[in-house]
């Protein structure tokens, strides 16, 4: 549930310039609250080698403390007469740049959280959902929470330090805007009014095929009077804290109450042209030199340009920054890349037979998608993907570009000697010439059974009806066969039972069966069907996979993840048929939740890079997605 909270923080707009360039305080913001979706209740110290350390608390967070009104995220502010608003669906991901130092040796977890009003002297009550990523905190529009001593590496007395030298935003794609004045990134900062840490900040103008900068624009630095104040801001917080070697979970240190303070920086100036892209931004310590160049701020290990001995009792690097990244902007003045999607086929049987693929699959932000490019091909042994038009079948080349109407006359050949998972990669070009992610296309082979069925099938069919489905097999033998399991699956590679069906046993002649399906709660455009035929002793075999489609209205929401196995970062794309909030949690095997965040998403296609995903061990997980009504669940392997 969302409710706006139009009514405070409005005040008079003050543009300051300060020499070339200019950095706009934000006094006037529009936000809306957003419902945690989960509850976390544990018993634990105060955080080791704090003043707390040796005090026990009763810790909560998210519903365990309130019933609503959890997160506190940005929607919009106003500049001179212009309404910024949040862009959901920028693709953007945040990560955290790490050199340890004499104090901090480990990916220490140091966040600031609101406080609950009323909470008793031997309890930490946290308004929050608990989250003890960073990463993931930061890859959002929350106001209410954020880090504490950003870039301190030293000074602080409740032993709040880091080990980080640059936190860089990534926009997977690259943006490009049309008005370089008017979009930009909103900085918000918690502290006391006319006191607001200053940083330093640049644009990200080249990333390598890992997403990491390898060139940016000049630096620009953001002093105490670039801030705004938000009036009525003020905020009841925890300095909540985990240093995975000795800690299981977010520890308090200190507490506190301080206001919000907020800087909008445009594309003009970070000296960003209109037309040109970027890839996001890396904001830096205050102690980086004044004769820093662009190209010093690549390497942050470099301790002449980003000191490990950075203290916190100064405002160099002692900036509590709150998790709000991402890009504002004026309605339409921003070019986001395209999103391709991965694309998984129906498990099919090794026949060494030419068969049609699915179609690739992008969509484009803005303008329409130009071309399909093929990254990588199936390696020789496992088969080999065709182009087939009027003329005959030509082999797909690595960087051949595809035409949107040739997309859908691709063709695979199966070397006949594999089983397994057959996969390449592409992305897509829209008509701004804005490339997309690199997407999966993955096509299971499984061989061809061997040993007798415990039942011959002659054919298996199905037909949807509004939302009900009806299944149809017949066979034309059985041999001690026991019963039929109907399997559902919404990729064509992970089946759930949904019916069984009891079995014949012993027929020599034609039977037929039927099973129904209700696809009233389903929410995925298309859906797969196997039947799973099993034998009195417990052996069995599966069908052929085949494919419907449910009608229009069935679809309200879709998740896609990609790529799926990941081996760091995992994006997915959520549809929503309405402007709301949805909690994103990662379980694993056992049901239990190891990371879960809550985000606001607009009505229509929603990407997210999922950054609690990276720091998690090697495995097999859940994504769950839940809307407050429905859950929406994806298997997902990290290797």
């Amino acid at each position: 549930m969302k409710t706006i909270h139009n009514t405070l923080l409005t005040a008079i707009i003050l543009v300051m310039c300060f020499g070339a360039n200019a950095q706009t305080p934000i006094v006037q913001v529009n936000t809306s609250f957003v419902d945690a979706a989960t509850s976390t209740n544990y018993t634990a110290s105060g955080a080791n080698n704090s003043t707390v350390s040796n005090k026990t608390y009763t810790y909560s967070y998210g519903t365990a403390t309130k019933a609503a009104g959890h997160t506190r995220q940005l929607n919009s502010f106003t500049i001179g007469g212009d309404e910024y608003n949040y862009i959901h669906n920028a693709n953007s991901y945040v990560k955290i740049r790490r050199v340890n130092n004499a104090v901090v040796k480990t990916d220490r977890q140091l966040i600031w959280v609101e406080k609950a009003v009323n909470a008793a002297d031997n309890a930490v009550a946290v308004v929050n959902p608990y989250n003890d990523n960073m990463e993931a905190v930061f890859s959002g529009n929350a106001l209410n929470w954020g880090t504490d001593n950003l870039f301190a590496n030293q000074g602080d007395g409740n032993g709040n330090n880091n080990n980080i030298e640059r936190l860089d935003v990534i926009f997977a794609g690259g943006i490009i805007s049309e008005q370089n004045n008017k979009v930009g990134f909103a900085l918000f900062e918690r502290g006391n009014d006319n006191e607001h840490d200053p940083f330093v900040i640049a644009a990200i103008t080249e990333v390598d095929v890992n997403g990491n900068p390898t060139a940016y624009g000049n630096p620009l630095r953001v002093g105490i009077a670039n801030w705004g104040n938000l009036p009525a801001s003020t905020i009841d917080y925890y300095v909540v804290r985990r240093d995975p070697n000795t800690e299981n979970s977010l520890r308090m240190s200190t507490w506190g109450t301080q206001n919000i303070g907020g800087v909008f920086i445009s594309f003009s100036d970070l000296g960003v042209n209109t037309g040109e892209k970027i890839y996001g931004y890396s904001i830096f310590a205050y102690d980086l030199p004044a004769n820093a160049t662009s190209a010093n701020l690549v390497d942050y290990t470099n301790t002449t340009y980003f000191p490990t001995n950075t203290s916190g009792g100064t405002m160099q690097g002692g900036i509590d920054l709150i998790a709000l990244t991402g890009l504002l902007s004026i309605p339409e003045v921003v070019i986001l890349p395209p999103t391709a999607y991965n694309i998984a086929m129906p498990s099919m049987l090794n026949t060494a037979k030419l068969t049609q693929m699915l179609p690739l699959e992008a969509t484009a932000a803005t303008g329409d998608i130009a071309n399909y490019t093929i990254e990588t091909l199936p390696a020789a042994e496992m088969g080999q993907v065709f182009l087939c038009t009027t003329q005959g079948c030509t082999p797909l080349t690595i960087g051949q570009v595809l035409a949107p109407e040739e997309i859908n006359h691709l063709f695979f050949l199966p070397n006949p000697n594999y089983t397994g998972d057959v996969v390449f990669y592409y992305h897509a070009t829209d008509t701004h010439n804005q490339i997309s992610n690199t997407a999966s296309y993955t096509i299971p082979l499984i061989a061809p059974g061997f040993g007798p069925l415990p039942v011959k099938l002659l054919s298996f069919s199905g037909s949807i009806n509004n939302k009900s489905v009806v299944l149809n097999w017949q066979t034309t033998q059985e041999t001690n066969s026991s019963y039929y399991e109907v399997q559902r699956s919404a990729d064509g590679s992970n089946f759930e039972p949904v019916a069984t069906i009891t079995a014949k046993g012993n027929s020599n002649s034609t039977v037929g069966y039927t099973a129904a399906d209700d696809l009233f709660f389903y929410q995925h455009s298309k859906v797969f069907y196997r039947l799973k035929m099993v034998d009195t002793d417990g052996s069995f075999k599966y069908s052929a996979i085949i494919q419907l489609r449910p009608n229009a209205e069935t679809k309200t929401t879709t998740v896609k993840a990609w790529p799926n196995p990941y081996t760091s970062q995992l994006n997915t794309e959520y549809y929503s048929s309405n402007n709301g909030s949805i909690t994103i949690s990662l379980l694993d095997m056992n049901g239990r939740a190891v990371a879960a965040t809550s985000v606001t998403v607009s009505k229509g296609r929603n990407s997210f890079a999922i950054t609690q995903a990276q720091s998690l061990p090697r495995g097999t997980y859940i994504l769950q997605i839940n809307n407050g009504s429905t859950t929406e669940n994806i298997r997902i392997i990290k290797q």
